[in-house]
């Protein structure tokens, strides 16, 4: 059996964070990198990918990307030797993954399958990295508020990857999305956003949308030229300005339009991981009614 790459500690993640930013500024591929094990929560973001991709012909190709972690090891009356008991463990994480990607396949997407003995987190953000992905998906485990605590793997991808990145939950389960309420903020994490969604799913219609809760609040105007350097035609999308507290309004938007898509910057996530507790992208990771896209 072929080894699996396992994670090298401090300088591959140093190299991951200096590869980020190539990533970013040269343009990546349409590579979809899809977090992927036997749950149900990757099954189903497994199947929002499919749709996403399915949507683009011949234009998205997908990484099934799966952390292998050790399996439990019997202290005694077993009769396997633990080398054995790994490989067998590992033959069946390939196979569940290799029964997923046949899904993408028979679709005609291309798709390939990683396994990497490491953290899920840290194998999704460095795969993407040397990938050049420009989309993450992931699914999240446990809806209920208070439940994505630090640690998790989506959590901990939505706040290191250097790309794009969508939690697919709640119960609005729709791709391609025919709509998306994508927050601006004048950051360009949050023109990241939309001009993600705007080249993953060019029919979409996008409400762009500011919300003003008292810190510097944009205009109309600067608004429109937000949308503008994201790529997108600010005449031919809905542009919005609102009050009140930024997560919210945008979950009542939202709600009252169906929206199948949130799309916003991961803003001052930093690099830790506390700051991410009671942002509004934290928020709405938790709770919005549909898959939430976060940029960095």
């Amino acid at each position: 059996m072929v080894p699996l790459p396992r994670g090298s500690g401090k300088a591959r993640r140093g190299a991951a964070t200096r590869s980020a930013n190539v990533a970013l500024v040269t343009g990546a591929p349409d590579l979809l990198v899809l977090g992927y094990d036997d749950s149900p929560e990757a099954v189903r973001a497994a199947g929002w990918a499919l749709a996403a991709a399915r949507a683009r012909p011949g234009s998205v190709a997908v990484d099934l990307v799966r952390a292998v972690s050790l399996p439990p090891i019997p202290v005694a009356g077993w009769d396997i030797p633990v080398s054995e008991l790994i490989e067998r463990h590992e033959r069946e994480a390939r196979a569940e993954a290799e029964a997923g990607a046949a899904a993408f396949r028979a679709a005609g997407v291309a798709a390939e399958v990683i396994l990497r003995r490491w953290l899920p987190a840290e194998t999704l953000v460095e795969h993407a990295v040397a990938r050049r992905a420009s989309l993450v998906v992931v699914g999240q485990r446990g809806d209920r508020p208070g439940r994505l605590l630090l640690g998790s793997t989506s959590r901990g991808v939505v706040l290191h990857a250097a790309a794009p990145v969508v939690v697919v939950r709640g119960d609005r389960i729709e791709a391609p999305p025919a709509l998306v309420v994508a927050a601006l903020d004048g950051s360009p994490a949050s023109e990241r956003a939309l001009a993600a969604a705007g080249r993953w799913w060019p029919s979409a219609a996008i409400a762009a949308v500011h919300v003003r809760d008292g810190a510097a609040p944009l205009d109309l105007d600067s608004l429109g030229a937000s949308v503008r350097r994201a790529g997108l035609d600010p005449g031919r999308h809905e542009v919005l300005l609102l009050d009140g507290e930024p997560a919210a309004s945008l979950l009542d938007l939202a709600e009252g339009r169906g929206a199948a898509l949130l799309a916003l910057g991961r803003g001052g996530m930093g690099a830790f991981a506390g700051r991410l507790l009671g942002s509004v992208a934290d928020k709405l990771i938790q709770i919005s009614p549909c898959p939430v896209l976060v940029a960095p």
